[in-house]
């Protein structure tokens, strides 16, 4: 009797299990729609990103590419997300040909800025699935090099949305060393400055490698004395982190105290200037993404500390932003004071920033699911 239900079961469970194959595989991108949609993605950012006005013929060009990908893009759930080395995006749900539709009519209104804050998300996301998957796999998408027409520091900024550090970290050291830039276009030079400082502790997350950054910058000299004092904060907190004792596989409470830790000493530094705490709130960033992958309760305590944090590091959050924090605070523990809480912050981020990811309807599917 015992074998008989046992063979049932595993009949059950081999059907279930072919169900689930086909479900996959039925989501799953051919690699010619990948490299189509690569190069979708790569014009966008080509001729979207660029503070330039751009032509009649590149405007139709973006408008080909967004509606190309508007047809192509498969929701995003749990399934698909399982792939990406991103915790959070177990969190989210996002249906892109939406996004794109909605990027689409923006851009047609001449409201560039929004449209590009639209697009980096939105292209950051389908990297995060695709980009940079554990290994190379038939998933990944085959993006191009830059191209030449861009600036070094749209060049960089290229590079950071596809995830390739390395080669973004090495265009933003060329920024960096240009004295032009530096005296005449300060804000582009600090801009690429904490650009480089978060790829280097969200990618390569080495105090030394950070330390060594920040020195060889304080080396170079001719600073304004605003600038000596963040370099000083960013070296001094580097130097910290070197003596921290390394734990390996520790436990989400730990976790949690080390976090809440970093954010403090943050805040700490950010009341001379709002810069200054920056390597401590990258690493807290860190830290919510450790505590996300162990999926243990404490996980939506993390993501709004992570959504708290990522305000506090202005424009220099290249791959997730506060509002994507909250939301999967909000679906990690549906219905609980933490979603609440985390609602509460959404809505006034929402109200304080003048660009927004989410549209009315998104944003009240989320509050009916935070109360």
């Amino acid at each position: 009797m015992f074998r008989y239900l046992f063979l049932a079961v595993s009949a059950q469970a081999l059907l279930w299990l072919l169900g689930f194959h086909q479900q996959v595989f039925a989501k799953t991108p051919s690699k010619a729609k990948l490299e189509t949609a690569a190069k979708d993605i790569s014009n966008l950012l080509l001729y979207m990103m660029s503070p330039h006005q751009a032509t009649r013929e590149e405007r139709e060009k973006v408008l080909v590419s967004l509606r190309a990908l508007k047809r192509s893009s498969h929701a995003i759930d749990s399934i698909m997300s399982q792939r990406s080395r991103e915790p959070l995006l177990r969190y989210i749900s996002l249906e892109p040909s939406v996004q794109w539709a909605q990027i689409e009519s923006i851009y047609l209104h001449g409201n560039y800025d929004h449209a590009r804050y639209l697009l980096r998300h939105l292209v950051q996301t389908c990297v995060a699935c695709h980009a940079s998957t554990p290994r190379k796999t038939s998933l990944s998408m085959p993006f191009p090099k830059a191209s030449p027409v861009l600036n070094d520091t749209e060049r960089s900024e290229y590079l950071s949305i596809l995830r390739r550090s390395r080669e973004a970290t090495l265009g933003y050291e060329e920024v960096l060393s240009l004295k032009s830039v530096r005296d005449n276009q300060p804000e582009v030079w600090e801009s690429a400055l904490a650009h480089m400082l978060a790829l280097t502790i969200r990618v390569r997350n080495d105090p030394h490698i950070t330390l060594e950054l920040v020195s060889k910058l304080s080396e170079i000299g001719g600073y304004t004395p605003e600038q000596k004092e963040m370099l000083l904060a960013w070296r001094q907190a580097a130097k910290s982190w070197t003596r921290e004792v390394k734990k390996k596989n520790r436990s989400s409470g730990e976790l949690k105290v080390k976090l809440l830790q970093l954010v403090s000493e943050g805040e700490r530094a950010s009341r001379v200037a709002a810069k200054h705490g920056y390597v401590d709130y990258l690493r807290a960033l860190n830290l919510v993404d450790e505590i996300a992958a162990k999926g243990e309760g404490d996980k939506t305590m993390a993501f709004r500390t992570g959504g708290e944090t990522s305000e506090k590091l202005q424009a220099s959050f290249y791959w997730i932003y506060p509002e994507v924090y909250y939301e999967a605070c909000i679906r990690s523990l549906p219905n609980s004071t933490e979603s609440n809480k985390c609602w509460q912050n959404f809505e006034a981020y929402r109200a304080r920033e003048r660009y927004s990811l989410w549209d009315r309807e998104m944003a009240g599917a989320l509050k009916d699911l935070a109360r």
